[in-house]
């Protein structure tokens, strides 16, 4: 984008003094215009809201979050619905900034630049952000990365837990053990074979190689779901 050019920003923060703070600076800035500060639900649900954004300034994480602790790729997927990249770029700004499921998840979902907030802490970096992101801040996962993850090429984590969400399967993932689940034993099967082919999930085996399975063990597929929904200790 020409960096003359007004650019129409949209600010989507769960924390109103962070959408206040930044909508404030941005104002006394020649040739920015804010044009909207949201929340993740008014961001999802202002559909029409994007014809009118060039950047968006979008905050991964809201920390009163439900079963999805990452409602930033819903709102990255929200935008790309009607949006191109070459009509509105997408900059994620999170505190997970090392967060590699994140970065997947957002690079799957279209974003287009992934920042920590100290990268943007003052505001002439916020600005130089918006006018001309680096390419190097992109939202790739390294091959390497992905591994790390447990994953294969191929896997789709938004697929998967979007999956999950559809069927009504969140109570799968609440227990503190497998025993106590409120789900059925031909459920946890389902969900096994199921997220083994959408996510690709990849098993260690005790050699510290990885083999390919189609059935992850409920552990692997336990550990896996809560990495992507951003809680850190799945149930045992």
């Amino acid at each position: 984008m020409d960096p003359v050019r007004a650019r129409r920003v949209a600010i989507v923060d769960d924390d109103l003094w962070i959408r206040s703070g930044r909508a404030h600076a941005l104002a006394e800035v020649e040739a920015i215009d804010v044009v909207a500060t949201v929340d993740h639900a008014q961001a999802i649900d202002a559909a029409g809201l994007w014809e009118n954004v060039d950047v968006a300034l979008v905050d991964a994480w809201d920390q009163h979050g439900g079963f999805d602790r990452f409602p930033g790729v819903a709102v990255v997927e929200a935008i790309r619905r009607s949006r191109t990249p070459q009509e509105t770029t997408i900059i994620v700004i999170t505190g997970h900034v090392v967060n590699d499921m994140l970065r997947l998840r957002m690079a799957e979902a279209g974003a287009d630049y992934f920042y920590g907030h100290d990268d943007v802490a003052g505001i002439d970096e916020l600005v130089g952000v918006i006018r001309e992101p680096g390419i190097d801040h992109r939202p790739d996962v390294s091959p390497e990365a992905l591994a790390d993850l447990g994953l294969r090429p191929g896997g789709r984590a938004n697929d998967a837990l979007a999956w999950i969400r559809k069927e009504g399967l969140d109570d799968a993932f609440s227990g503190e053990s497998q025993k106590a689940l409120p789900v059925s034993r031909r459920a946890i099967m389902r969900i096994r074979r199921e997220i083994g082919t959408i996510a690709r999930v990849n098993e260690p085996r005790a050699t510290g190689a990885e083999h390919d399975v189609r059935w992850p063990e409920w552990q692997h597929v336990v550990r896996f779901v809560n990495r992507v929904r951003g809680v850190d200790d799945p149930p045992r």
